[in-house]
């Protein structure tokens, strides 16, 4: 009998998926386990490999969005049909093993679809390169990123004249396009505000230097987004009107503070959940926020690792940014943007010195609460990172 293939549901919030790739050919024979189909959400990419033997029978078309547990194809014994609609099994045809194509997908052209990796079509589609002319060098002959690269830099080499040309036409699909619209919407739908503190950071400085020369005993090298990560959680305990999001029209105030951590990767913004951050301690915090870097630039965080926010703090100060003006990651009330710690004139009490400082941008939603509970927020998080002794017991 056919065995469905469903839009599988990767983590609470998802609703869709987009099918973005099918990796073997309608009515192409595929052995259980082998990669069949690609699909990606807001949040993540996965291969969805074959469930059992058979003949593989499209349903959904590349580049549609599914509901969750929709039937995206089926896998068929040889010998059978998908049922038609209003048929309640499938249908027996004498189709011998030996006649079922292998590479046709109609509308492919006559090679059918070339099996390549993701970012093989990716590099590709940037450069122009026809997968078709190209022969693969990974398993089943399938093209790799090598393959594609090889090729660029071999239409590169027979450039002969200067010319006017397209650097890259990027499609704004897939997860690009889910950001765009999340950001569009967030805009759109809230009424946010930024204001701006600039704090003095020789104490912060002080402390994350004594707490990198511990690394070795702590068991962790702790980040500046760690230290402000808690900090935040810790005024949003005192201060919780803006850790809250808008439901059907009321203003839901959440009792945990759960801290979002965004993280800019190759193929776009994540933002991994530090839950509890307000109760965790600081060392706790570091070390989630270290394996979250590494796993986002492996793409192996887990959906459910990126729900359950509810405020985000994000860190553009390694890019030599000084401050910004973030923008809310829906359906959350508040953001606090960190630009770069750099030595700049200062006033401390009469006497003008140089310091170490610290631009906080802190974006909110107007909707949810004014302009002075946002502004004790930040000034209750700037006190604290300018306190000594509450630094100091954060280790």
């Amino acid at each position: 009998m056919n065995t469905e293939i469903r839009m599988p549901q990767l983590g609470m919030m998802m609703v869709a998926g987009t099918l973005t790739h099918w990796l073997v050919a309608d009515g192409a024979s595929v052995k259980k386990g082998e990669e069949l189909l690609e699909i990606e959400t807001d949040k993540v990419v996965q291969t969805i490999t074959a469930p059992v033997d058979g003949v593989v029978k499209y349903v959904a078309a590349e580049g549609e969005v599914v509901p969750v547990l929709q039937v995206l194809g089926y896998i068929l014994t040889v010998g059978e049909v998908a049922a038609e609609p209003g048929e309640q099994s499938p249908r027996s045809v004498a189709v011998p093993p030996s006649s079922v194509p292998l590479a046709q997908v109609p509308g492919a052209g006559p090679a059918g679809r070339i099996r390549s990796t993701p970012i093989a079509r990716r590099i590709a589609a940037l450069h122009g390169i026809d997968l078709a002319t190209l022969v693969g060098s990974g398993p089943g002959a399938r093209i790799v990123e090598a393959d594609v690269r090889a090729a660029v830099q071999k239409a590169a080499a027979l450039l002969k004249e200067p010319q006017r040309r397209v650097l890259r036409s990027i499609p704004l699909t897939g997860r690009r396009a889910v950001i765009a619209r999340r950001m569009v919407e967030s805009l759109a739908q809230r009424a946010q505000l930024t204001i701006v503190r600039e704090i003095d950071a020789t104490e912060l400085v002080k402390t994350r230097q004594a707490l990198v020369a511990r690394a070795s005993e702590l068991g962790v090298r702790v980040s500046y987004d760690a230290i402000l990560a808690k900090a935040l959680a810790t005024a949003l305990t005192e201060q919780p009107i803006l850790n809250a999001s808008i439901e059907s029209g009321v203003i839901v105030v959440w009792e945990e503070v759960n801290v979002g951590i965004a993280i800019a990767t190759p193929v776009g913004l994540v933002v991994p959940v530090v839950p509890n951050a307000h109760s965790r301690p600081l060392v706790e915090i570091a070390g989630a926020i270290e394996d979250f870097a590494t796993r986002a630039a492996n793409r192996k965080l887990l959906p459910d690792e990126m729900t359950g926010g509810t405020v985000t703090i994000t860190n553009v100060g390694l890019f030599g940014i000084d401050l910004f003006t973030p923008i809310l990651n829906p359906p959350e009330s508040a953001i606090l943007g960190l630009g770069r710690i750099a030595s700049r004139p200062f006033v401390v009490g009469e006497r003008l010195t140089v310091r170490p400082t610290l631009h906080l941008s802190l974006t909110w939603d107007h909707q949810v609460t004014d302009g002075a509970e946002a502004g004790q927020l930040l000034g209750r998080i700037a006190e604290m990172i300018g306190d000594r002794r509450y630094l100091s017991s954060l280790a």
